[in-house]
């Protein structure tokens, strides 16, 4: 049976590999620890004393769940990322695994393991401040990828995060006379995508009229959905109006003279004061 952990607001997500690792070379398992805690700690220890490539290979026949689960823990890439943000997501293990060509059981044991947030997802605070981490509420940029999909798929939902995630999305043209329309959707599409990714990432210190201007444009469009004739010419039009607004934010950070400050705001990921650039 499996035990509940501490109701510890700071749980780390890979809490059970954690407290794994600190039994291994000196403990026994607690007696409230359970299966999953109790299988990490054989699995790590067994590691520990691997000596060889046979040594590895039973290791994997022994445990082949835990041992996939493990290298895909420690690629810290695309790959674990986007796992990740599909588990936030609420999407089950089956069709993250088809997603992943995998196996479910491989993430069921990550999930428990590594990124323990399934039973915490209706507890926001927690997920925001410990999962997510602080940098959600300031500083994130289009290269932080990985967190980027993590908002999304817990405020949106697989099927968001799932077009969202996915760049090979154009539209095939069966015919050369179709090739404008595929044009046309990749554009409608690659706007969207960049525009909601602006939305998450656009600092507010100096950008308080870009803010503003793209609020109010995005009431108008509100309203204008209310016409379904006119609902594709309102987003051109909105997403247009945001890009003008975009204008003097893109020329303060593009404008070469200022990219030696911008360097160390953007690696201690935090906003440049308006008065600064």
């Amino acid at each position: 049976m499996i035990t509940s952990p501490v109701h510890d607001p700071h749980l780390p997500p890979d809490w059970r590999w954690q407290h794994a690792l600190s039994l291994r070379d000196h403990d026994s398992p607690d007696e409230d620890d359970d299966d999953y805690v109790r299988a990490a700690l054989d699995f790590q220890v067994r590691e520990k004393n691997c000596k060889s490539a046979d040594d590895r290979r039973n290791l994997f026949e022994r445990y082949p769940a835990i041992y996939s689960a493990q290298e895909l823990y420690r690629r810290a890439d695309g790959m674990r990322w986007s796992v990740e943000a599909f588990l936030l997501a609420r999407a089950d293990f089956a069709e993250i695994a088809e997603f992943y060509n995998t196996q479910a059981e491989v993430i069921s044991w990550f999930e428990r393991l590594f990124f323990n947030v399934v039973p915490f997802l209706d507890s926001p605070a927690y997920i925001v401040n410990v999962v997510l981490g602080e940098k959600v509420h300031f500083g994130m940029a289009e290269s932080d990828y990985g967190l980027l999909w993590k908002v999304i798929g817990y405020a949106g939902g697989p099927d968001l995060l799932r077009s969202f995630i996915n760049p090979c999305q154009l539209k095939r043209a069966a015919a050369a006379d179709q090739a404008n329309a595929a044009y046309a959707a990749a554009h409608d599409c690659q706007l969207r995508r960049k525009a909601l990714v602006a939305a998450l990432t656009m600092p507010v210190s100096g950008n308080y009229k870009v803010i503003f201007s793209a609020y109010h444009k995005a009431q108008e469009l509100q309203q204008a959905r209310g016409a379904a004739n006119h609902a594709d010419n309102s987003i051109k039009q909105n997403i247009n109006a945001a890009l003008e607004a975009f204008k003097e934010c893109v020329r303060v950070g593009t404008n070469p003279s200022n990219a030696p400050l911008l360097a160390k705001f953007q690696k201690g990921c935090v906003e440049a004061p308006v008065s600064q650039v």
